[in-house]
């Protein structure tokens, strides 16, 4: 007797790539997210920094005005000028607000399209047809969202490489292929 050949569903055929894609998704959200809060906390600190330095050099000039000079007090207020002079240009030559909204408008286009993998996720239990109909859609999200996406750090880019890979979903639960937790394995 012969065996049977399993012929996949559509849905079965396609799941894998769903899944493939969704992680992936998953992982460059969280990735230009976090890229996204660096550069933020990046600007702040410089941005204090000549805050701070100009505040207190300011004030320092403002209070030498009228009493005695102190040649290495005026070499010093001159140094402590020139730091807060290269920290406010390095805020301006490394654009740290535009690279911030950048990485993070790159999260919000994968966090989309991780969202719609996410339902044709669901459907692909349910209406194969449709699911097989919006894959289209999420090539098209996917391939913007990287064309519009800014390089990651080098440093984040290494360490999200990997990271979810076994992920699962939940909205993938109603999957055969779902792993699931064995009575004994509590």
């Amino acid at each position: 007797m012969a065996a049977k050949h399993h012929n996949p569903s559509v849905g079965e055929a396609v799941r894998p790539l769903i899944l493939s894609w969704y992680r992936r998704a998953r992982r460059h959200q969280f990735a230009y997210g976090s890229a996204a809060d660096g550069f933020a906390h990046l600007r702040r600190a410089l941005g204090v920094s000549v805050a701070v330095i100009t505040t207190a050099v300011g004030g320092t000039v403002f209070a030498m005005l009228g009493g005695a000079q102190s040649r290495p007090l005026e070499i010093t207020l001159g140094l402590v000028s020139f730091a807060g002079a290269i920290l406010s240009s390095l805020l301006t030559f490394l654009g740290l607000d535009e690279r911030a909204s950048q990485h993070e408008a790159s999260s919000r286009d994968f966090g989309e399209v991780r969202r719609l993998l996410a339902e044709i996720g669901v459907l692909a239990i349910t209406d194969e047809r449709a699911a097989l109909d919006r894959i289209a859609e999420v090539r098209v999200l996917n391939d913007h969202a990287s064309a519009n996406a800014p390089n990651l750090p080098s440093s984040l880019a290494r360490r999200f490489r990997t990271w979810g890979k076994d992920y699962w979903p939940p909205e993938f639960s109603s999957w055969p292929e779902y792993p699931r937790a064995s009575p004994d394995s509590r």
